[in-house]
């Protein structure tokens, strides 16, 4: 799962430097053609910018989703194993304290 994960960002990132260069030409373009060439170019521009902010939309939508899965399963495991969770976070604020002490 944490493969396909890094997979996803990479493919989200490569997708946002492709569509963020090609608008970038577009917009060179348009600076550079005459009004009714430049509103066509600018216009694309736009529409590559709308992919991306919907790109961006989908992947939060997926991020909030598996965040509440991971809070309600957490809520579960505490409900089911309070003693436990408090031994593990008094571990860990103590190993925390030690290594914050030894500084």
């Amino acid at each position: 799962m944490a493969n396909r994960k890094m997979t996803t960002e990479e493919e989200l990132l490569e997708h946002l430097r492709k569509t963020v260069q090609d608008a970038e030409e577009l917009l060179a373009q348009a600076s550079k053609a005459g009004n009714e060439k430049a509103d066509e170019l600018r216009s694309k521009a736009k529409d590559l910018l709308a992919s991306v902010q919907q790109s961006f939309d989908s992947g939060k939508e997926q991020v909030v989703e598996k965040a509440r899965e991971a809070a309600k399963a957490t809520d579960t495991y505490v409900s089911e194993n309070p003693w436990r969770t408090v031994g593990a976070v008094s571990v860990a604020a103590l190993l925390l304290g030690i290594i914050i002490g030894r500084k």
